[in-house]
């Protein structure tokens, strides 16, 4: 016997009453349901969120021909079968819109997959891989055995230069660390009024405090701060003003973090700014923190174009796994007429006892059985449409969401 159908243990299927068709089924949800399948999250009896997913029977029919399954209410009954068994999990929301059912996979599904035959197949193919690695390695290594040892002792050289220099810049770093630790009130006046004399161009001033405000709070150093601060800048030949302000507050958090507690991390804060050894450090990363930087404007920049504002409340959200505004609850489908977002405003103003009553009387309008209803022709589905607008008017009327 065959031990897996679509990763599947055919012993449990067969166990639980399910055909080939239920997995390839099973299946289809489970790689839909990981994907793109449209997700709503639902609250379980203990208040935990549990993300579900909008089954469309259309689009199951559209995907799985070779089930052979031509009404909707056949498909239905597979899913309908599923959440007896306690394969799947399942949710319905009844809107104007009409019903949506979403499921989600149980424990019970976990136990279907064979995992025990994934894992040797992965087995399998890893062993080959490492196989094929050792023996690419090893014919490499034979071919190139004579000019790796010239590149060895190459690099050897190379090594021993690039540790002097090391050596040196280590040297050089202590020492000025040095400096500053025991001198650096001097040494610290020296280099602002050396820039000074310079005359470095001092036209940043008003950034400065705004970013010294930003990152350290209001008239958080002394009133020469900004010009001090732009003319070190500027004799440092750092241009991302707002980088190295923020470099310098993630150095302050780290030291908080190791030392427990910093007395005066503004102090620490302004010390830090003007080291130059600390500059050099915020160099060396410079670009790799300008990018992320970049990257992270990007991403909220992308964000904000997906972003929906609801015409009703003007609440501004992602839609991503959203049907509804997360403050006011209108559809976001219904964001376009102006008739809906009409009621909406009105419902919304409603007190909460009315709300309630409404959404009652709501639920009652389009509390319809879907397999009688599909069972309709095409004239009959029409006039029963009719009807409800005909009731959803009255109801309008009679809460007054209508003008």
């Amino acid at each position: 016997m065959r031990f897996s159908i679509f990763e599947y243990s055919q012993e449990k299927l067969v166990s639980l009453g399910l055909d080939v068709s239920d997995a390839l089924l099973l299946n289809w949800f489970a790689n839909f349901f990981a994907g793109k399948m449209e997700k709503r999250t639902f609250k379980d009896a203990n208040g935990n969120n549990k993300i579900f997913g909008w089954v469309k029977i259309s689009k199951v029919q559209e995907d799985l021909p070779v089930l052979g399954i031509s009404t909707e209410r056949g498909i239905r009954r597979k899913f309908d079968n599923f959440v007896e068994k306690g394969i799947l999990e399942r949710e319905t929301i009844i809107s104007q819109a009409g019903k949506k059912s979403y499921y989600k996979p149980t424990d019970l599904y976990e136990t279907l997959i064979n995992t025990d035959a994934i894992q040797k197949e992965d087995s399998s193919k890893s062993s080959q891989r490492n196989s094929s690695s050792y023996a690419e390695e090893t014919t490499i290594q034979n071919e190139e055995k004579i000019p790796q040892r010239t590149k060895m002792t190459y690099a050897k050289n190379e090594d021993k230069n690039q540790t002097s220099k090391s050596s040196q810049r280590n040297s050089s770093s202590y020492a000025e660390r040095n400096s500053k630790t025991y001198a650096q009130g001097n040494s610290s006046s020296y280099a602002l009024n050396n820039s000074l004399n310079k005359d470095y161009v001092i036209k940043d001033t008003t950034a400065m405090l705004s970013l010294s405000e930003r990152f350290f709070g209001k008239n958080a150093f002394d009133s020469g701060f900004a010009e001090k601060a732009a003319a070190f800048l500027s004799s440092q030949n750092i241009k991302e003003y707002a980088c190295y302000f923020e470099f310098i507050k993630n150095k302050v958090t780290e030291k908080s973090k190791t030392q427990n507690t910093v007395n005066n991390p503004r102090g620490l804060a302004y010390k830090l700014f003007f080291q130059v050894d600390v500059v050099q450090e915020y160099k060396d990363k410079e670009q790799q923190l300008i990018l992320q930087k970049q990257k992270a404007k990007e991403k909220l920049m992308a964000e904000e174009k997906r972003k929906l504002t609801c015409p009703v409340c003007g609440e501004h959200f992602l839609p991503d796994y959203k049907e509804n505004c997360p403050s006011c609850n209108f559809e976001i489908l219904k964001f376009s007429s102006q008739k809906d977002i009409a009621v909406h405003k009105r419902f919304i103003s409603l007190p909460e006892s009315k709300r309630k009553e409404y959404e009652s009387k709501l639920n009652e309008i389009y509390q319809i059985d879907f397999f009688d209803f599909i069972k309709l022709n095409p004239a009959q589905k029409a006039e029963k449409q009719k009807q409800r607008e005909i009731k959803l008017h009255k109801l309008y009327a009679e809460f007054g969401l209508i003008g």
